[in-house]
């Protein structure tokens, strides 16, 4: 028992190790060339001159994770990552490896530094380089677009104006207005997301029923008019109080008289015992201003804000998305 123990430490301590064996997986399509039927070392091998003892390491370590099983000699992928890993997937969120990699030598490695609050947090989505954003963006994508479909669905096809300010790739809002064909929209973000937004939905915006605005989420633009949907969707955990108070009194200003607030959020459940949820805190805590939420404080953040809960949409994804009105529910 102790030394499992002890294995467990040495394992997890050297976490590092098998980040990097996903991630390499990510980047060198092997999910992919297992799926197309390179699925032995030995066509690996023989296709791409792989290392075969460190192939055969590597799926050892990804079995051991239920990522990969291993059946007649054969490896396949575990039908409950499928969707995920292999790159033809709607689902598919590869693209992690990217920001991820970033996260690590970046900001992981200074953790220490954090946790005696002895270095300044680097606001990862606050840069204006092009070249940043465009590995960052496929990052947001892989996010939005496991969450778009089942937001989207909740709403009924009426005439509906939807703002999402910070919208990042656009993802969610583009699912949105494509589908909802009665439905017109607004993007607001920094110059860089949006001009990567912009060149990747150039139906929406030529049809128009999608403007893309590059400004600062905190300005209020008052020539766009009022809208019946605000969306802020991770946007939130990257600030602190006051500044959050800011924004959503900005946002009452957009609003219809019954307009809704969406937010989709990190919440952290106090009787779940994922860890994801915790770490997700830590990187955010590195990363912006602010911090993931209880549920609790941020019912009591838009309360003060004169926002009332009004719905939850279930989603399969890290996230919880809430529905705000300003009309105070009849008790």
């Amino acid at each position: 028992m102790k030394k499992d123990s002890m294995n467990k430490i040495i394992n997890d301590s050297w976490g590092f190790a098998e980040a990097r064996i996903l991630n390499t997986c990510f980047k060198l399509k092997i999910f992919d060339k297992i799926n197309d039927g390179n699925n032995t070392i030995e066509k690996l091998v023989h296709a791409y001159n792989y290392n075969p003892s460190i192939m055969k390491s590597m799926f050892f370590v990804l079995i051991n994770k239920n990522i990969l099983t291993f059946e007649n000699n054969r490896y396949h992928i575990n039908s409950d990552y499928f969707d995920f890993i292999v790159s033809t997937e709607s689902k598919y969120i590869g693209n992690i490896w990217k920001t991820h990699e970033y996260l690590n030598n970046n900001l992981w490695n200074n953790l220490e530094l954090f946790a005696k609050d002895e270095s300044s947090k680097e606001n990862l989505f606050a840069f204006e380089d092009n070249n940043h954003w465009k590995n960052i963006l496929p990052y947001l994508n892989s996010l939005a677009s496991n969450t778009s479909e089942t937001i989207s669905n909740y709403f009924p096809n009426n005439n509906i104006r939807v703002l999402d300010i910070g919208c990042g790739s656009a993802k969610l809002l583009s699912t949105l207005l494509e589908d909802h064909p009665n439905w017109v929209g607004v993007g607001i973000d920094n110059p860089s997301p949006i001009a990567n937004a912009t060149n990747n939905n150039i139906k929406l915006i030529e049809d128009g029923r999608l403007q893309l605005l590059p400004q600062d989420i905190f300005f209020y633009n008052k020539d766009i008019g009022e809208f019946d949907i605000v969306v802020l969707s991770n946007i939130l955990h990257g600030y602190n109080k006051e500044q959050i108070i800011k924004l959503l009194n900005m946002v009452d200003k957009y609003l219809d008289s019954g307009g809704r607030l969406l937010i989709n959020e990190f919440i952290i459940d106090e009787n779940s015992e994922d860890i994801m949820q915790h770490i997700y805190n830590i990187q955010f805590s590195m990363t912006g201003n602010g911090k993931s939420f209880y549920l609790d404080d941020l019912d009591n953040l838009l309360n003060y804000c004169g926002y009332y809960y009004s719905k939850s949409i279930e989603l399969d994804s890290p996230y919880n998305c809430i529905l705000y009105s300003k009309n105070k529910p009849k008790l």
